[in-house]
């Protein structure tokens, strides 16, 4: 789940970005010169051009914002050895228990992703 986060918060950040620059080179084509004061009027001339780009750039930097920051949420969960359930409920931070799974954050992380998964509990239907 990790690695998908880190992969499509990279692909959301590179399609800002493209958008970002299309934007960019349609708003410097439209100038006709570089001494001209830029007004809101050039700025809704530009947006009215390529409304797609500036739909797509504005839902893509948010997607990347949220997925991003989740992704920065479970690195850090991975860092100390907590699960979802534990971070919310605040088990180990109150300063009495000790999480006995935390090993420190590199241990935790090779064994986050370089340990055999367990097998399930769980009945087969």
């Amino acid at each position: 789940f990790v690695l998908f986060l880190f992969f499509i918060s990279l692909l959301t950040i590179i399609v800002s970005l493209s958008t970002a620059r299309l934007i960019y080179y349609e708003f410097v084509d439209y100038l006709p010169s570089s001494d001209d004061v830029i007004t809101f009027h050039d700025i809704g001339k530009v947006i009215v051009r390529i409304p797609g780009a500036v739909v797509m750039c504005t839902f893509t930097l948010l997607c990347a914002w949220s997925l991003t920051s989740l992704m920065i949420y479970h690195f850090i969960i991975i860092s100390l050895a907590q699960t979802t359930n534990e971070r919310v409920r605040r088990v180990f931070q109150t300063g009495k228990l000790r999480n006995p799974t935390d090993e420190g954050c590199c241990l935790n992380w090779k064994k986050a992703f370089c340990s055999k998964v367990p097998s399930s509990n769980l009945p087969y239907f």
